[in-house]
């Protein structure tokens, strides 16, 4: 009769044992999948914000010359809101101006824009525009490479450049911004 308490009181330590032992490897677990695997597997997202605006005019430098230039200020915000850290790699902003040329008939346009579209070209056609000329006219780097965006931080940079008065109908501003998850893992 003896026998049977003891029994059922090992029995009892080890069932115990057991839920404790299950218990602190689900605990275990649920840190692991939450706090390393979850967040190493999220995606990174850098959203970036770029504003290009008129900043006035200036004479040029030579007292011969009265052309004029517009001063175009570039401003530049790049965002983490992911849950890592961000590494931005080597990066670059260009400025091209584009002269547009105008004509009162309607062309038949789509031939060729479909012919750039399946060679993945920009276009520079519509049905009452082309354009006729396209000049870099400014260039720089936008951000430090290897600099690191930790989550929801943001950094920011302003470009001052000067382009001729009246010479280009558009500015097309394009930015170039790489990232990478990993320090040091790729190059650009």
């Amino acid at each position: 009769m003896a026998d049977k308490p003891r029994l059922a009181s090992e029995i009892r330590d080890w069932v115990q044992t057991v839920v404790i032992v299950l218990g602190v490897g689900a605990g275990i677990w649920q840190f692991e999948v939450k706090e390393i695997w979850t967040p190493a597997a999220a995606p990174i997202n850098v959203t970036t914000e770029l504003t290009v605006k008129e900043a006035g005019f200036r004479g040029a430098s030579s007292n011969e010359n009265k052309e004029q230039f517009e001063a175009i200020e570039l401003s530049i915000v790049a965002k983490n809101p992911s849950t890592r850290d961000v590494y931005l790699l080597a990066n670059c902003w260009e400025a091209v101006g584009l002269v547009i040329a105008t004509h009162n008939e309607s062309q038949d346009w789509t031939k060729t824009i479909t012919e750039r579209l399946e060679k993945t070209q920009p276009s520079n056609k519509g049905a009452y525009y082309e354009w006729q000329k396209a000049h870099m006219v400014a260039a720089g780097e936008v951000f430090l490479e290897d600099e690191v965006l930790h989550p929801n931080e943001s950094v920011s940079t302003t470009h001052v450049f000067y382009v001729p008065k009246d010479v280009y109908d558009v500015l097309h501003v394009r930015l170039v911004l790489p990232t990478t998850a990993i320090a040091d893992s790729a190059e650009a």
